[in-house]
C-alpha cells in the first residue's frame, strides 16, 4: 500500500463495488437493503483495515465482511420482505429471454446457503476454494452444496417445461 490507507481503500472499493451489489442484491433481492449492508461492510471494513495481512486478498476479505453484514440484517429480521427488483443476468448467447427469467426464478427459490454458492460460483466466476473463504466453511461443503443446488435447480427447471 504505497498510497495512502484512505486513497486505497477507495480504489479497492470502486473496482469492487459491482460485485458488491451484485452478491448483496442476490442475497436479499431488495435494492436499498443491498445498498445499506454494502455500507455497513465498507464501514466496517476501513475500520478494520489495519486487520488486512495481505492487500492482494482485498476481495475475499471484503466479500466476507459483506457476507456478515447480510447475515447480520437477516437474523435481525423476523420475517423479511422480498421485492423483486431489475436482476441482470450474465450474457449468455446460447439460452433464450425465457430461459434466463426461469433460470433467475428458480434460482431465487433456493435456501440461503445454495443460492450464495450458486452466486458466487456461476456470476460471480469464484473457485471453489475462494467461496470457501467467503462463506467460512470448507470446500467440501461448497462442492456439496453447489452439486444439492444443481440438482435442485434442475428439478425446478423440470417442473417448469
Amino acid at each position: 500500500m504505497k498510497q495512502n490507507k484512505k486513497e486505497w481503500f477507495s480504489g479497492q472499493i470502486r473496482e469492487y463495488q459491482d460485485v458488491m451489489y451484485g452478491y448483496a442484491f442476490c442475497m436479499l433481492r431488495n435494492d436499498s437493503d443491498a445498498k445499506d449492508v454494502m455500507q455497513d461492510a465498507i464501514i466496517k471494513a476501513f475500520q478494520k483495515l489495519e486487520q488486512l495481512k495481505n492487500p492482494d486478498r482485498f476481495k475475499p476479505w471484503i466479500m466476507s465482511i459483506l457476507r456478515n453484514c447480510i447475515y447480520d440484517l437477516m437474523r435481525d429480521r423476523k420475517e423479511y420482505e422480498v421485492l423483486d427488483h431489475e436482476w441482470v443476468m450474465p450474457d449468455n448467447n446460447s439460452i433464450s429471454i425465457e430461459e434466463k427469467v426461469d433460470l433467475y426464478q428458480a434460482v431465487q427459490k433456493l435456501d440461503f446457503s445454495y443460492r450464495t454458492v450458486i452466486y458466487l460460483y456461476y456470476y460471480d466466476d469464484r473457485s471453489v476454494k475462494e467461496i470457501a473463504r467467503i462463506t467460512g466453511v470448507n470446500p467440501a461443503t461448497v462442492r456439496q452444496r453447489l452439486s444439492r443446488a444443481r440438482k435442485i435447480l434442475k428439478e425446478l427447471l423440470k417442473e417448469r417445461n
